[in-house]
């Protein structure tokens, strides 16, 4: 029974959950052994985090209980209370890997169904095929983002967890990203590379180095620390390099993922570097042949931290517990056993994990940090002055990890004492704290918000003095590396070259193909312009989707969690709410990931799923959503929405569990027929452009033969199209417009291609890290497949299958009072002929010449067309590219209008309805029209100048047209918000 026990426990370091106080009575229920099962049960936690959230509302219904939590501070918009960003992560993360079993250590497949198919006659034809060209083979590159991005106080690069030096040159350093491998600098940490984005999981935790021969390093595989995190990885194991870090050919401790164990840290001995330890969620393990093998000298409890004594390494100490259980342990034999018979430390039932620290400054020395089991707060700072054998406390307070009871001290806690004063020691929790007198006095030393001490990004998991110097030292954080020369009075994030972004979504302009919006976890929404990155909002949490408006890229949509939509107007430098959550309709909560799509050709046309779909004909201008039909049956919040570009009256709609679909755009159908939703969840939807009827939907979990489906009849039949795919979750699909039905998928370990050529998926990864991949996009103005992943930023390739025409540019411009529309191609392949359609309101194209294509051609091409007779208002323009087989593909869309040259401005504009127009010459009439074409103003006038109120009409988009009595006109959009 005990061997039972111990292990359910394992699975609750395995929840991120787990770690906070809705795992406990009397949210979670636990009578006894008998049902621990609750804890790895996703359906039980969840209902468990409900009950909290209940009963944490319910507090707050007491002014008093409000005042106190106000006085908390914010940091990164992390939800109603402290633990609730993190739970909601974990919460998106794992309900469609889980469903419907609720088994959380389903995810623990991943590795070995991923070795499996490296050995399946799948992927193996498939390499077979490549070498011999049968297939086009990927070559992804990334775009980044690198290095730290501001928004005013606000910066950072993504999470890292410990900093080891080189033991003869501390210019070299590594440090490690638990979802982004582990990162070498030479340069004292100027800039950044990697080389370990081909190990089967790339997640680090820690790192040992032989001291005496430093090509000899030890890498502790997983993410021990990240309980929090979606993207945890369990361990398997350690690997060995023999070159410096070069190669890591050894796996000296192996396990697979489903024995749900951890590695926290190593640790090797300094005067004897065949001695390693490594602390676990099983024991600590001593190694005494250089990894060979690996026996345990306590056999049981969840080791977090060791260290030895200064100078005498015949002393060891160790501390075990997360967030319950810290034990305090101590040998006097190398370690080769251990005691936990200390006088003065924190009884083990009343803490969780223990941090310890040394200093050769005082080699007798040891402090001991504990915290509060189970709400994981400040408990007690310790210092021993006789190796560890007796405690004394030296202060309770202030609460240096900070934070209300429920903070996160499990999760990130830190501590370094100088190597020169004994007594000058740094902790770090959510934020950092500094004493000068041996932990009995405390004072800030860092803030989440720049206000009276420095700015350093939150969460710090490991703090380190640079060898022989007092004023430098090292943070690692969930910002990356942070450095101060200072003794902490001025901080620099020292992350260049560092690619280890955390990305739920990302966006591409359709005029330019190298500006891209990616949204993150704990780091809001970044933007990429040709070649630089920059932050565009901070503290609003987690960036979600994001979205540019089609004519104009320096107009955008951005998500926020549970399904606040932004819209940001960089040249007005403001934002609009266009919805929000905790309300009702629209503004209801949504999923922590809420579909959000815009109309394929009318950027002012959005959708949002949430209860129901709702429909803005003005999200530009922030309101006007209503309902689309009533979406009947199934489980909880939409989670996918897709038009069919071809009719856009179709469009597929999904609840986890059930599909539906509208023919009219507006009443919904139920078409889940034989779709697997009894034993997977539906992630992602994907439609023909060509044709309405067929589509292909994504299933997330582990039901080998369910990962996607098709429906060529608008789902009155569905049928596997699974063949060749991994069994591994499949987060995303997007179809190649203009290919034989080309699809991509992205899963939690690399991306597919199919199209009707081949009879199963082939691997589409080479170069790819080995990472989720979040969400695929193809930006057709270059012909590239683009992927947001969770850990290694931005990447991108060439398309599979190469697109027939590859625009070098497109414009649309006045000439002599017709638009002249020109374009360029760098490539053409099959290409039959050019249509040139044009539109009064975007949705509605026609057909207004053509121009013969050149067949194929690797040469620059130039193109032209003339509309000899534009309509009085601007129009859009577009080109219709068909193949030599008849496949269709869309250009971007070109706004553009002559009105005979006439100079006229509108100011303000956007503005409130009320707006002057003026002209350089005086005008004799002004008429003003809505979308439907109707005239809702008129005005004859003989000045150059007109005011014009409009404050009591619908606020929308209007087209004005004003004339001169001398010739000549001019029209223009007007947006009234």
């Amino acid at each position: 029974m005990k061997s039972i026990i111990s292990a359910l426990l394992l699975l609750l370091a395995y929840s991120l959950a787990s770690a906070q106080p809705w795992m406990a009575a009397p949210y979670l229920d636990i009578q006894g052994a008998s049902d621990e099962w609750k804890r790895a049960n996703f359906y039980e936690i969840q209902k468990a985090f409900e009950r909290y959230e209940e009963a944490h509302e319910a507090m707050l219904e007491d002014p008093e209980a409000r005042e106190a939590e106000g006085e908390e501070e914010e940091y990164e918009c992390d939800g109603e209370f402290p633990g609730f960003a993190q739970y909601k992560r974990w919460e998106a993360h794992m309900e469609p890997r889980v469903y419907p079993s609720g088994d959380i250590r389903l995810p623990e497949q991943t590795y070995d169904n991923l070795q499996q198919y490296l050995g399946s006659n799948d992927y193996l034809n498939a390499a077979i095929n490549k070498e011999s060209q049968a297939l086009v083979v990927s070559s992804w590159i990334p775009l980044g983002p690198w290095g730290t991005h501001w928004k005013t106080f606000f910066g950072g690069a993504g999470r890292v967890t410990f900093l080891k030096f080189h033991p003869t040159n501390t210019n070299i350093m590594w440090t490690f990203a638990p979802s982004g491998g582990l990162w070498k600098t030479i340069d004292g940490g100027l800039n950044w590379t990697t080389n370990t984005d081909q190990l089967p999981f790339i997640g680090t935790t820690d790192m040992a180095i032989n001291p005496l021969n430093p090509n000899e390093m030890y890498l502790a595989m997983g993410d021990g620390n990240g309980t929090n995190s979606s993207l945890w990885q369990r361990s398997v194991g350690i690997r060995k390099s023999m070159d410096g870090g070069l190669t890591w050919p050894l796996s000296v401790l192996t396990y697979t993922p489903n024995a749900q164990r951890s590695i926290f840290k190593l640790l090797i001995n300094p005067v004897t570097p065949n001695i390693i330890f490594a602390a676990t969620s099983i024991g600590l393990l001593r190694s005494i042949d250089s990894g060979t093998s690996w026996p345990a000298v306590v056999g049981a409890g969840v080791f977090t931290d060791i260290e030895f004594k200064p100078g005498d390494p015949t002393i060891v100490y160790a501390s075990s517990g997360t967030t319950t259980a810290g034990t305090y342990y101590k040998s006097i034999d190398g370690g080769a056993t251990f005691t936990s018979t200390a006088v003065g430390v924190p009884l083990t039932a009343n803490v969780g994990r223990l941090e310890i620290a040394v200093t050769p400054a005082s080699p007798s020395l040891v402090y001991l940090l504990a915290v509060k089991k189970v709400t994981n707060d400040f408990y007690g700072f310790y210092r021993s002055m006789d190796s560890g054998d007796n405690f004394t406390l030296q202060a309770n307070a202030p609460n240096i990890l900070v934070g209300a009871p429920s903070s996160q001290a499990h999760y990130n806690i830190a501590m370094a004492v100088s190597a020169m004063h004994k007594d000058t020691i740094i902790v770090g929790g959510t934020d950092m704290y500094k004493s000068l007198d041996g932990g009995v006095t405390w004072t800030k030393h860092s803030s989440g918000n720049g206000f009276v001490v420095p700015f350093v990004h939150p969460d710090h998991h490991d703090i380190q003095y640079l060898p022989g110097n007092d004023s430098t030292y090292f943070s690692m954080n969930d910002g990356g590396v942070w450095k101060t020369t200072d003794r902490g009075l001025n901080w620099t994030p020292m992350n260049e070259g560092m690619g280890i972004a955390q990305m739920y979504r990302l966006g591409t302009s359709k005029i330019n193909p190298y500006t891209i919006l990616t949204g993150h976890q704990d780091m809001a929404t970044h933007r990429l312009t040709g070649a630089v990155w920059d932050m565009v909002t901070p503290n609003t949490g987690d960036g979600m989707e994001c979205i540019y408006e089609y004519d104009n890229d320096t107009v955008f949509y951005m998500e926020t969690y549970q399904g606040r939509i932004l819209k940001m107007m960089n040249t007005l430098g403001s934002m609009n709410v266009v919805c929000s959550f905790g309300g009702a309709g629209v503004n209801a909560t949504g999923n922590w990931l809420t579909p959000v799509v815009l109309h394929p050709t009318n950027d002012s046309i959005m959708l949002i799923g949430k209860a129901q779909i709702w429909r803005s004909t003005q999200a530009a201008l922030g309101g006007s959503f209503v309902q689309v039909g009533n979406i009947v049956g199934g489980a909880g919040n939409i989670v996918a929405i897709a038009y069919a570009p071809s009719n856009t009256n179709y469009i597929y709609a999904a609840r986890s569990n059930r599909m539906f679909l509208t023919t009219d755009g507006n009443n919904f159908n139920d078409v889940t027929g034989l779709l697997p939703v009894g034993s997977a969840s539906i992630t992602a939807i994907t439609v023909s452009n060509t044709d309405a009827t067929k589509a292909w939907v994504t299933f997330s979990g582990y039901s080998s033969a369910n990962k996607v489906w098709q429906t060529t009849d608008a789902g009155v039949s569905w049928s596997a199209y699974t063949t060749g795919l991994p069994n591994l979750p499949v987060n995303t699909i997007v179809y190649q417009n203009g290919s034989n039905d080309g699809l991509y998928v992205g899963t939690d370990v690399g991306v597919y291609f199919r199209d009707n050529s081949l009879a199963s998926w082939q691997p589409f990864m080479t170069n790819l890290p080995n990472v989720d991949v979040h969400e695929l996009e193809i930006c057709y103005l270059n012909g590239k497949l683009r992927a947001a992943t969770t850990g290694r930023g931005l990447w991108e390739t060439d398309l599979a299958v190469p697109l027939p025409v590859e625009f070098e540019s497109f414009t649309a411009d006045c000439n002599e009072g017709n638009v002249e529309i020109k374009w360029a191609t760098a490539s053409e392949l099959g290409n039959d002929y050019f249509t040139i359609e044009r539109s009064s309101d975007g949705k509605d194209f026609q057909s207004i010449g053509s121009v013969e294509g050149a067949a194929s051609s690797s040469q620059t091409l130039l193109y032209s067309f003339t509309d000899n007779e534009p309509l009085w208002e601007a129009a859009q323009y577009r080109l219709k590219q068909t193949d030599a087989d008849g496949r269709i593909t869309h250009s971007k869309i070109l706004t553009a209008g002559c009105n005979n040259q006439l100079h006229v401005v509108v100011y303000p504009n956007p503005n409130n309805g009320l707006f002057t127009i003026k002209g350089e010459m005086a005008l004799s009439k002004v008429e003003i029209r809505n979308l439907l074409g109707e005239l809702v103003y008129r005005a004859d006038l003989g000045t150059n100048e007109a005011v014009i109120d409009l404050s009591l009409a619908a606020k929308g988009v209007y087209f004005y047209k004003a004339e001169s009595a001398l010739g000549g006109s001019k029209s223009e959009k007007i947006v009234v918000h």
